[in-house]
């Protein structure tokens, strides 16, 4: 549930590798670009505001993250506290972890809607069913449409949410469907309107 750069050549980010490291201010130090975080977060669709529910947005480097990749990732969702040992259950549970490169980028909208549908994806479809299907969470059945041999659907699904709800349309920084060349088509961003619809009552 993390998002690259669009090159994986190692850069400098200026992000906190952990803010919740003891001896930060209230045990959270967020990065310097904290403010234009959360003031893009607030302008995500409607329904998806949902997924906020609970949800802490950090300027920082997510620890596991940074730890598989050697490098600060664009953004990450934890819904478990992940740790750099492999560890959870950590403070930083339920939180979307968004680099100082990213935030100063232009794709900074299109990071946050693809953890936003990481979190939305989490606590929301899992335990949702279409009408005509109750075995099936709608999650399973949206991993389908996103079926590959070598990419997570979880990250395709989310960079197509970026599709049907960032204000870019296929413009959008989509860094998993550029990647494995995938194209998502009309009728499963369909779906994904009438999931979310769905699962947000």
């Amino acid at each position: 549930m993390l998002l690259f750069l669009r090159s994986n050549s190692p850069v400098s980010d200026s992000s906190r590798s952990n803010p919740f490291e003891p001896g930060s201010l209230h045990g959270l130090d967020f990065g310097e670009f904290q403010e234009v975080i959360e003031e893009v977060a607030n302008t995500i669709p409607s329904p998806l505001k949902r997924a906020l529910r609970d949800i802490t947005f950090i300027n920082g480097c997510h620890p596991w993250s940074t730890a598989v990749i050697g490098q600060c990732p664009y953004g990450t969702f934890d819904s478990a506290g992940w740790d750099a040992d492999n560890s959870i259950g950590h403070p930083w549970a339920n939180t979307i972890w968004i680099s100082s490169a990213a935030a100063q980028s232009d794709e900074l909208p299109d990071v946050i809607i693809h953890e936003v549908a990481h979190a939305f994806v989490h606590h929301h479809l899992s335990n949702c069913y279409f009408f005509q299907n109750e075995v099936d969470s709608v999650e399973e059945l949206l991993f389908l449409d996103f079926a590959h041999d070598e990419a997570n659907p979880a990250e395709l699904l989310a960079d197509a949410f970026t599709l049907v709800f960032g204000s870019r349309g296929e413009n959008s920084y989509t860094y998993y469907l550029d990647k494995h060349d995938f194209v998502v088509q009309e009728e499963v961003m369909s779906r994904i309107r009438a999931a979310v619809s769905l699962c947000s009552k």
